[in-house]
């Protein structure tokens, strides 16, 4: 869905340009823009931040299996930083990172 979506606002955006595509943006999605105090943030930044804010340098990410078959894999990732640990599992790297991030944020209570 996101793949149409993006071709449907790029069609836009050649044929009528920028502020037109813009336009239509601010118009379609204003609700949502206006309630959003400040931009998300993905749970591997939140960490890093919190991290960082305690001198503990970058939390450590370490694929700690891989299964599957290749056309279906499923990999599990650890992370850890400031003694604590958590762990994901998904279909891609990014997205393991991204679910042992935020087990490890519920182990620290953020």
């Amino acid at each position: 869905m996101a793949d149409a979506l993006e071709a449907v606002l790029g069609a836009l955006y050649l044929d009528g340009g920028l502020e037109r595509a813009r336009a239509f943006v601010r118009r379609a999605w204003a609700r949502v823009l206006d309630a959003q105090k400040e931009p998300p943030k993905n749970a591997k930044s939140v960490l890093h931040e919190w991290a960082m804010a305690r001198s503990l340098g970058l939390p450590a990410y370490a694929v700690t299996s891989c299964t599957g078959p290749p056309h279906a894999p499923a990999f599990v990732v650890t992370v850890t930083a400031g003694g604590f640990s958590g762990s994901g599992t998904a279909g891609s790297k990014r997205a393991a990172e991204q679910l042992a991030a935020q087990d490890l944020l519920q182990v620290l209570g953020i």
